[in-house]
């Protein structure tokens, strides 16, 4: 799933420069064809997420459980359970399978 976000940028050099730092961006891809005046990325999500999040999407994307998770991050099952369902809410993953083909496609985890 990924976002659109567009960056207004009347003044050629700032929208030039824009497009730079953007270009670097591993989860940011810039799209063609945008107004003159605007830088138009799309963004895979990963963005939306805090780091704790993207941790928990990678160990779920590797088949463990909430319970697994938790032991290996030091955290409640509770907790993790509650990173699942925001991490799923904010990427709108609806299963498991779709977090592993999402953290795949974003290079989370390896092939």
């Amino acid at each position: 799933m990924k976002s659109k976000v567009m960056i207004e940028a009347r003044d050629g050099l700032v929208r030039e420069r824009l497009r730079e730092l953007l270009s670097h961006a591993e989860d940011i891809e810039i799209v063609e064809g945008a107004p003159a005046d605007a830088v138009v990325v799309e963004a895979s999500g990963l963005d939306r997420l805090s780091p704790r999040e993207r941790e928990v999407l990678a160990l779920i994307a590797l088949g463990n459980t909430n319970k697994a998770i938790a032991q290996q991050l030091g955290i409640s099952a509770h907790t993790v359970n509650a990173h699942r369902v925001n991490l799923m809410a904010k990427l709108d993953l609806h299963d498991a399978q779709a977090v592993t083909r999402f953290a795949l496609r974003n290079g989370l985890i390896p092939l």
